[in-house]
């Protein structure tokens, strides 16, 4: 009951992980386009930037637009290490919870409800590992479908 309770209190918090992670997305992908679109003008105009020495000038447009991407992608990554380091460590206090709560309702615990419930529980690994990946994916995917049906 105990590592059912935590489980199903971690979903509120991911969902909010995952909002923030996808807005954080968004504003990566406005300015990498800003940025693609700078680097696209510059590379068609490289002749007059070079006859009128603006190399530096657009240098610091450049940096200012990468700073402005590498900070939301600083921040999707910290937010996408707290969701796997939450589910990574997920499985162990289940674990724990699970025996706290199975002696505190006045159950004897014994090795082999204990080896048991560690293999059952161990079972959950793999699949709990995952879900921050695939629920990234999807928020990927997501932001991306909305960009493109925005351009068509």
């Amino acid at each position: 009951l105990g590592g059912l309770a935590l489980a199903l209190l971690l979903v509120p918090l991911n969902k909010v992980i995952a909002t923030r992670i996808m807005e954080n997305n968004k504003h990566l992908l406005k300015h990498k386009d800003s940025r693609v679109k700078l680097m696209t003008e510059i590379l068609f105009g490289m002749r007059v930037i070079k006859f009128y020495t603006w190399e530096k000038h657009f240098t610091e447009k450049i940096a200012g637009c990468r700073k402005q991407e590498l900070s939301h992608l600083k921040t999707i990554k910290y937010l996408d290490a707290v969701c796997v380091y939450t589910w990574a460590a997920l499985p162990v206090v289940i674990s724990i919870l699970t025996f706290i709560t199975y002696v505190l309702l006045g159950h004897e615990l014994t090795a082999a409800k204990v080896f048991t419930a560690l293999a059952l529980v161990g079972m959950l690994i793999m699949p709990l590992n995952n879900f921050p990946w695939v629920l990234n994916g999807t928020i990927e995917a997501k932001v991306s479908l909305d960009r493109i049906q925005r351009f068509l």
